[in-house]
């Protein structure tokens, strides 16, 4: 029996050239992702799952850093991303969201998201993480994801 995650199935092949090389964007059918988008997610060397995207113009705020609702936005995805093996390809609601704003994030910042799950139940999946812009602490990060699971 092979207990190795399964490879990312909703997202694209690799991009092989570019900012973003080795990295997949996203493509989970959701209208919103899509519209702040592209975000773009690779398996890490140490095996976890990680996430990206660029601060674009339109997530700023009126001090020109990107907005909080942004971080948070980002934040969210985050947390289904860092729990991809857990979610066997269950979709899932967020439950719970948390964010410490630690420092701001300029325009065009490379935005990455990662973490661990704490605990992974049935049902309930704990998740922490860190975005980091331009490789500075930006904003702490916890949720709680509910596992849908449809019965027949």
């Amino acid at each position: 029996m092979n207990d190795a995650p399964e490879e990312v199935t909703d997202l694209e092949p690799p991009l092989d050239q570019g900012e973003w090389a080795g990295w997949s964007v996203w493509s989970g059918r959701q209208p919103f992702v899509e519209h702040v988008g592209p975000f773009y997610t690779r398996r890490a060397a140490d095996g976890n799952m990680e996430c990206g995207c660029v601060a674009r113009p339109e997530m700023l705020n009126g001090q020109g850093v990107v907005h909080g609702g942004a971080l948070m936005a980002f934040a969210d995805h985050a947390i289904f991303q860092i729990a991809y093996d857990q979610l066997r390809g269950l979709q899932g609601l967020t439950v719970s969201l948390n964010g410490e704003f630690l420092s701001a994030a300029s325009a065009n910042a490379r935005l990455i998201g990662r973490g661990e799950v704490l605990k992974a139940g049935r049902n309930l999946i704990f998740i922490q993480g860190l975005l980091k812009a331009d490789d500075v602490p930006t904003l702490g990060f916890s949720g709680v994801v509910k596992v849908l699971r449809h019965h027949h």
